[in-house]
């Protein structure tokens, strides 16, 4: 895989392992499981975050 996409599918938090958690209201796909659970806040745009969502890159 290009280091481009990559990093496009790395988690926005730890950078190491696949974004996989939508977080709502703002609908951004930022992080990976084990860091969404220490997050209050969207990293990508500062939205509180109030809803989590599993998703599947296929």
């Amino acid at each position: 895989m290009a280091e481009a996409a990559r990093s496009h599918h790395t988690c926005t938090t730890c950078k190491q392992r696949s974004k996989t958690m939508l977080l709502l209201p703002c609908s951004h796909l930022a992080t990976c499981e084990q860091c969404v659970a220490d997050l209050s806040s969207c990293p990508i745009c500062s939205r509180t975050v109030s809803c989590v969502i599993r998703t599947f890159i296929v």
